[in-house]
């Protein structure tokens, strides 16, 4: 049975067509984009070419990252015999190590744990100097994986290690009869091989692309490392 996999879009077409081919890897997962108003025609026009290979709902305003709770998106997807979902950024993509059964240990861990959001865990050596606050990411994030959670080793089978961490809309799975809180709030993630580069975190402002210019040009404050150079005077060139 397919677990809908959320996609929420805006202005990003590379790391998104990254994240749906992996997406198709796995065979289990149900990609649907959830545009928020893009307006990069590169991305428009792909859309446009997909629309009969892959689930798309395009609205018309940047409503921004937590349309699929509270408009409950997910509930025409799931059902009580198939309750889960997972939501993701686009430039949230799994490694190259990650297994491609990464959704089902997601789902795994959340049945045993009962926590609003089980997520992957998320590269930091990747992180590339040339970001400016990439040093300040790196620690903050270093302090969420030091809190290991227990698990249970059913049949013998050793699971994924999991810690305790904060999750928003990075790659994680939910529960329709859950519905967990906004922004960053209490869940775990997986560790790795179960991990994704956050791409976001890998823009270089001196040599940003058409693409990734026109996203700092049209982003919300909601997009967290755009608005995180912008707090520090960054513009781009």
């Amino acid at each position: 049975m397919k677990i809908p996999v959320f996609i929420l879009s805006f202005n990003r077409l590379a790391c998104l067509r990254q994240l749906v081919t992996w997406l198709e890897s796995t065979e289990i997962a149900e990609p649907i984009i959830v545009d928020n108003g893009s307006t990069y025609r590169p991305l428009l026009d792909w859309l446009d070419a997909m629309r009969d290979t892959i689930a798309i709902q395009r609205f018309a305003d940047n409503y921004g990252p937590y349309r699929v709770w509270d408009q409950r998106l997910f509930a025409a997807h799931t059902t009580s015999e198939q309750p889960f979902y997972v939501v993701t950024d686009p430039d949230v993509v799994p490694i190259a190590d990650c297994p491609t059964d990464a959704i089902s240990r997601l789902v795994d861990a959340w049945d045993e744990l009962r926590i609003p959001k089980v997520g992957l865990s998320l590269r930091l050596d990747a992180i590339p100097d040339t970001l400016p606050h990439g040093a300040e990411i790196r620690r903050w994030e270093e302090t969420l994986q030091t809190r290991g959670v227990a698990r249970r080793a059913p049949n013998g089978a050793e699971p994924p290690g999991c810690y305790d961490s904060l999750l928003d809309t990075t790659f994680q799975v939910n529960h329709r009869d859950v519905l967990p809180p906004s922004y960053g709030s209490a869940g775990i993630r997986l560790a790795h091989p179960y991990q994704a580069d956050h791409l976001g975190w890998q823009i270089d402002p001196r040599r940003l692309s058409e693409e990734d210019r026109f996203y700092w040009q049209t982003a919300s404050e909601r997009a967290s490392t755009i608005q995180g150079l912008r707090n520090r005077g960054v513009a781009p060139t």
